[in-house]
């Protein structure tokens, strides 16, 4: 059995982040900076409860949540920095499957040699990330 000891220009790790980093911003966003929303998400739940809480309410006191509040918290401490916006929700989409898709290269990388490291990464951002675009089910997608 042979290996692909061909090596990678430095480059190529780069420019395979760049890419994916266009085709999750061209995947979520309408040009110039428009979010696409899906309207069978949980995410919206999750937004709704991160802006009551931004208005005073806490979690459990005033509204119950069937889940640990780790999501409400990520979107508070957003839109206490940058104000509620409908382009946070998204870009942190997109950050979770840049540093995924970049996490997946990186171990592959140690394992792999040559152009078939970048596979794994890739393969996770079509098949996996790509279908579900909704950070609360992204564990959900990657089990099955």
């Amino acid at each position: 059995m042979q290996t692909n000891t061909r090596q990678v220009p430095s480059w190529f790790h780069f420019g395979f982040l760049i890419l994916a980093a266009a085709f999750l911003y061209l995947d979520l966003f309408v040009l110039p900076a428009t979010p696409i929303f899906v309207d069978d998400s949980d995410q919206l739940l999750h937004l709704h409860n991160a802006t009551r809480m931004l208005d005073g309410q806490m979690i459990y006191r005033d509204f119950f949540q069937f889940t640990f509040p780790g999501t409400e918290l990520v979107y508070l401490a957003l839109f206490k920095l940058f104000g509620v916006g409908a382009w946070i929700p998204n870009v942190m989409l997109a950050l979770l499957g840049l540093g995924l898709t970049w996490l997946c290269v990186f171990i592959s990388r140690k394992l792999l040699s040559g152009l078939t490291a970048y596979l794994p990464g890739l393969l996770f951002l079509l098949l996996a990330f790509h279908p579900v675009l909704d950070a609360s089910r992204i564990g959900t997608a990657c089990s099955r």
